[in-house]
């Protein structure tokens, strides 16, 4: 370090006296000092905002390869899950608010505290029946145990998160349901958008086997497999549900309980859906259908639509079009006489066949499935566990299966929309020469007219302010009896019935497509009546995905992602 030091002393004679500078360095003014301070402050200032600038830039690139890695994730999977869709289930797409316990739209749904563009929120959902190879996301008891299956049912939609202060939070059961929290309700875990997270619930679909199943030896927690084995509620030794439809898992028999070593029964709740953790339903595709058809002796092997059932279960009757008689129209799908109460019972079965009651089927308040961004009691769980304890196993497996479902965190908004493939004809139509979109009103703009523009609009496509003539419908052919190929079109009421859709008030609306269409064959029968007794339900060709996604370090940054799927061979008329 080099010090600059001054000197005082005398100059000469007669008393004067001066100041001088000390031989050697020369020193700084005042003037030059506060401009070097100057100088260097502008290169600090100049330095940090390069800096902040590189800064910005590299974080912006992370945010944006991040998204992007997200946006690869959520493609590969979607077109995965509807490639292997298949018409021997069938499809549900519901478009949907957020909404409160009423079903009134939110209109002011936040993404974080205090966020300025508050607006209403798309929570579609869609279900379907897919073939391939699945295995349960519970960790099994044992690892020489893991369910499995040829068939599942996959659901896309909002999870919720259970209030903290709930019994349920920190000790999940498998027969939690009707959580009673929705997104958007304002004051509990839901309230903002930035928390919601797209849920994507796999459901083994296995039948159960005639046979005793085969047990490793020696036998996991020494069970006896003749108390152990598969059956109504049980496969594998992971919980599962009687039924994908709710209503029909409510009643169990009493004789499932598992009875280790013949020690006392384990507790055995009835598995549900709602609860986040069962993805096992023990039946098959082929009961599924009947159950929605309502075909084949109601008394004989499903043993469901007993009289003495159906006079207990207020649910049932509401799907069976209020009736306990399952005979006449009740008794083939394909029927003359089939009327509106089948086609409603048809979609109340496929409705209660969503893991939650998200329509508010029956009146009751509306629920989605729980997923918690991860364990709620993990390692409590954890230290109170004894690996040969069958029961604390299941309660770990419980904890971890609370985030299995999580698919998208930060999902701000979920749309699901779908098309016959159809190009708009109409000259001059805002969408002319573009794919017609159906599902809930979506206005996206308005043209130099000012006529709104829709992204999509409910089937069939209605008439703009011009009043321009509706596309010839989309249908199936079928053969007459002299021979000759006719179209048979898609009734409007076929796909979503007589649901209102053109009020803004509207919170939800719903697309339908079975198993065969119950408006064929027309009646009274044409001069040349058909040869056949049944067309296919028209199904979709194309499948629109829109999602929003917020990032988790800022929830005011948005992105936005859209992704169109065609619906494999076979699944479409």
């Amino acid at each position: 370090m080099t010090w600059i030091t001054m000197k005082s002393g005398a100059a000469g004679s007669g008393g004067r006296s001066g100041r001088g500078r000390a031989p050697g360095l020369p020193a700084f003014t005042l003037m030059e000092m506060m401009l070097a301070v100057a100088v260097v402050a502008l290169i600090a200032v100049g330095l940090a905002a390069v800096f902040g600038s590189i800064g910005d830039t590299v974080t912006a690139g992370r945010r944006v390869s991040e998204f992007n890695a997200r946006a690869a994730q959520m493609e590969h999977q979607f077109r995965a899950d509807f490639d292997r869709m298949t018409r021997d289930g069938f499809l549900v797409i519901r478009n949907q608010y957020a909404t409160d316990t009423n079903g009134t739209i939110i209109e002011d749904v936040q993404r974080f505290p205090g966020d300025s563009q508050k607006r209403r929120r798309r929570i579609d959902e869609i279900l379907f029946f897919a073939r391939g190879r699945f295995t349960s996301a519970r960790e099994p008891p044992d690892p020489r145990l893991v369910a499995t299956s040829d068939a599942a049912r996959i659901y896309y939609g909002h999870g919720v998160l259970l209030p903290d202060d709930d019994p349920a939070y920190t000790r999940p059961r498998v027969d939690d349901a009707d959580l009673g929290e929705l997104p958007g309700l304002i004051g509990g875990p839901n309230e903002y958008a930035g928390d919601w997270a797209l849920v994507r619930h796999v459901t083994l679909l296995n039948p159960l086997s005639t046979a005793l199943q085969k047990f490793p030896d020696p036998p996991p927690f020494g069970l006896d497999p003749r108390f152990a084995q598969d059956n109504e509620i049980r496969v594998s030794l992971q919980p599962a549900a009687t039924y994908v439809f709710r209503s029909l898992a409510k009643e169990l028999p009493d004789r499932l309980a598992i009875t280790p070593g013949g020690g006392p029964a384990l507790d055995w709740p009835r598995p549900a859906f709602e609860s986040g953790i069962v993805d096992i339903a023990t039946n098959d595709l082929t009961e599924i259908q009947q159950l929605v058809l309502a075909v084949g002796d109601p008394n004989g092997a499903l043993g469901v639509f007993t009289p003495d059932r159906l006079r207990r279960d207020s649910d049932l009757r509401d799907m069976l079009g209020g009736t306990t008689d399952l005979g006449g129209r009740f008794a083939r799908a394909n029927a003359n006489d089939l009327g509106d109460p089948v086609l409603g019972a048809m979609r109340a079965w496929m409705l209660n066949a969503f893991p939650a009651n998200s329509a508010g089927q029956f009146g009751r308040a509306r629920s989605r499935i729980r997923s918690e961004p991860a364990p709620t009691d993990f390692f409590g769980t954890l230290a109170r566990t004894d690996r040969q304890d069958l029961k604390q196993l299941y309660a770990l497996a419980d904890q971890r299966m609370l985030s299995a479902s999580r698919f998208l965190p930060n999902c701000t908004e979920f749309i699901v929309e779908w098309s016959f493939g159809q190009v708009d004809t109409r000259a001059g139509a805002p969408t002319e020469g573009q794919i017609i979109w159906h599902g809930m009103d979506r206005i996206v703009g308005q043209d130099a007219g000012g006529n709104d523009i829709y992204a999509a609009r409910p089937y069939p496509l209605l008439p703009d302010a011009t009043g321009q003539a509706i596309p010839v419908r989309p249908g199936t052919t079928y053969v007459t009896q002299s021979g000759k190929e006719m179209l048979w079109a898609t009734a409007s009421g076929l796909i979503s019935g007589d649901q209102p859709i053109q009020s803004p008030s509207d919170s939800d609306y719903e697309a339908f497509f079975g198993y065969v269409d119950p408006s064929f064959p027309p009646n009274p029968l044409p001069i040349d009546p058909p040869a056949q007794d049944t067309v296919p339900w028209n199904w979709p060709t194309l499948i629109r995905v829109t999602v929003t996604l917020a990032d988790p370090g800022d929830p005011s940054f948005e992105k936005t992602y859209q992704f169109v799927f065609e619906t494999p061979a076979g699944a479409s008329s």
